[in-house]
């Protein structure tokens, strides 16, 4: 018995599309490789709620590749991506009846079979967050499914294999709690993220095999009124075909002596992928080591910072949750 389990796709025509069908290929070649009894995908195969024709093309596809190279069966876990309404953009799979091919609802227990060489294991894979999950921004949640309960009210599951966050990590070891982690990296918080996905072999051992994502960078760069030029970071660095953001702070009056006609000039002129651009305008100018005094409620200044943040939103309530309860815990009210 093997197991193949990887999670995210977030399928997107609009999103980086030709990236995400690269890394798909590379799944299929990896699936290839290990010829795994079985593989699981742990959630968020489409990016909308309403996948368009050309994005459920394209799992089709890659779906039905996947069959041909696993031995028993696929196992397809909803997300929440993948549910509109209660609906779920899987359900025509089901009614279609493909050989091999298996959706199911999340949370789903799933057996093994056993061999004189390799023992029965039961698999729990769910979609949801789980209380000491690491996000992205290395912000540990305190929200969420405890691991004490999912072991107490699960307890002759081997193995706990989770969708819904995209930072790959282990949560528990015995027995292994683990979020697989999205396919590829989806925001800029994620850029530092190694991508991956999971082989259990026939042999008892886990392997984690690395998936090929694109490059990104974001340079921070805060910008003074006397200024007379602006750093520029990313000289010393390889841009070739790689994602680049660059985030400007400061006051209004000392913006303005960013030339920003001549930064993308400068790094389009670099063979980069992408350029993005963003302001982070500040009321005044403040030393790294001052205090703000200004009064602003917690909540209200979290959800602003991330407003525009491209970041999942289910992410971006997570995260402000979990610094509100931090805040909290600091100010002595947790």
């Amino acid at each position: 018995m093997s197991m193949f389990i990887c999670s995210d796709l977030h399928i997107n025509e609009a999103k980086r599309f030709k990236d995400t069908r690269f890394i798909l290929h590379k799944i299929v070649e990896q699936i290839k490789s290990c010829m795994p009894t079985y593989v699981a995908v742990t959630g968020d195969i489409f990016d909308k709620r309403k996948p368009s024709p050309l994005e459920m093309q394209c799992f089709n596809k890659w779906l039905m590749s996947v069959r041909d190279h696993v031995i028993d069966s696929v196992i397809l876990l909803e997300g929440n991506h993948d549910q509109d309404r209660g609906i779920s953009s899987l359900s025509y799979l089901s009614d279609l009846n493909i050989n091999k091919v298996k959706v199911v609802a999340p949370p789903y227990i799933f057996k093994t079979e056993g061999s004189k060489d390799v023992p029965r294991l039961k698999f729990y894979f769910g979609h949801e967050q789980i209380s000491g999950a690491m996000t992205s921004n290395n912000i540990a949640l305190s929200e969420g499914v405890s691991i004490e309960s999912l072991i107490e009210n699960n307890p002759d599951v081997d193995i706990f294999a989770f969708g819904h966050f995209h930072k790959s990590q282990v949560l528990h070891k015995n027995p292994l709690i683990f979020y697989v982690g999205s396919i590829n990296n989806l925001t800029f918080a994620e850029r530092l993220d190694t991508k991956v996905t999971w082989f259990f072999d026939n042999k008892g051992k886990i392997h984690s095999l690395s998936l090929p994502t694109r490059k990104m960078y974001q340079f921070d760069i805060e910008v003074f009124k006397d200024n007379k030029e602006a750093s520029a970071p990313w000289k010393d660095v390889n841009l070739a075909d790689s994602m680049v953001k660059i985030v400007f702070t400061g006051t209004k009056e000392a913006l303005k002596q960013v030339n920003k006609d001549n930064i993308k000039k400068m790094i389009l002129g670099r063979d980069v992928f992408s350029l993005k651009i963003e302001y982070n305008v500040i009321s005044k100018s403040i030393t790294r080591n001052s205090k703000i005094t200004e009064s602003i409620k917690e909540e209200v200044a979290l959800k602003e910072y991330f407003k525009d943040k491209q970041m999942d939103e289910t992410e971006k309530e997570d995260i402000i949750n979990a610094g509100l309860k931090l805040i909290s815990e600091v100010n002595g009210n947790g």
